[in-house]
């Protein structure tokens, strides 16, 4: 079997792929090496540290402890006096300070007797000033709906007004169309041939005008808020309740 040049090539590459893997890890080790040395130094010194201290401990004698135990003695001592000179300076203060508040309450106390409230009246004067406010609040609301009823009878009345307006412009036309209605009629009654006929509507003419302005009239009183009945409405309605009689001869 023949080797190719591109499978000599893929070898290469995958030999110089496994070496560089080979080379990062000899790297790695390298690198942890180098850290664990550095551990190793560092205990080594630590070691050498305390065989040194504890060479030293080994060598000083007991009077070297004892000389330095009576050089701090001194200084504990005036440790000891500091700590009860602060210790009397606290007590002291402790003293100062019962005393002022003693003082503080004796007066706060005097102060208390001298102003003397009266828990009572000022109940009565908390419940006084309540009352007002309520009353105060109701005066508003009851203001409020006597504004609104206002409006509405104002708003209602004049709804009525252009009602009584119309409806007497209507009177006055009706009014007008019975003037012209009964003028016609008089003139049909002075040139006209019918004598009888003229007679018959020139009567049926009149009760019917008669009855148009007694229920017009009673429709304006009935708005006017009167209930009597005007004597000119039954007149006419009387008139018009009459038969018409005719000339037999």
């Amino acid at each position: 079997m023949s080797v190719t040049f591109e499978q000599i090539i893929l070898d290469a590459k995958r030999i110089a792929n496994r070496l560089k893997d080979r080379e990062a890890l000899g790297d790695a080790l390298l690198l942890e090496s180098e850290s664990v040395n550095k551990q190793i130094e560092s205990m080594r010194q630590f070691q050498d540290d305390i065989d040194i201290l504890n060479r030293l401990a080994r060598e000083r004698s007991n009077n070297q402890l004892i000389t330095i135990i009576h050089q701090e003695n001194p200084q504990i001592r005036e440790i000891q006096q500091e700590n009860r000179l602060l210790k009397a300076a606290l007590e002291d203060h402790q003293h100062a300070l019962e005393h002022i508040m003693s003082k503080y309450r004796e007066h706060t106390q005097a102060k208390i007797l001298n102003t003397k409230v009266n828990f009572v009246e000022a109940y009565s004067r908390h419940h006084q000033a309540a009352d007002i406010e309520r009353r105060d609040q109701l005066i508003r609301q009851q203001t409020a709906k006597i504004q609104e009823m206002a409006a509405v009878m104002q708003r209602a009345s004049q709804l009525d007004e252009e009602k009584l307006n119309h409806e007497q412009e209507v009177l006055s036309r009706l009014v007008t169309e019975n003037k012209g209605l009964r003028e016609l009629l008089e003139i049909s009654r002075k040139y006209g041939s019918g004598g009888q006929k003229m007679l018959v509507d020139e009567k049926s003419t009149q009760t019917e005008s008669c009855l148009l302005e007694g229920l017009i009239e009673a429709a304006i009183k009935e708005r006017a808020t009167a209930t009597a009945t005007p004597s000119s409405s039954s007149s006419c309605s009387s008139k018009a309740t009459e038969k018409p009689t005719t000339d037999t001869t």
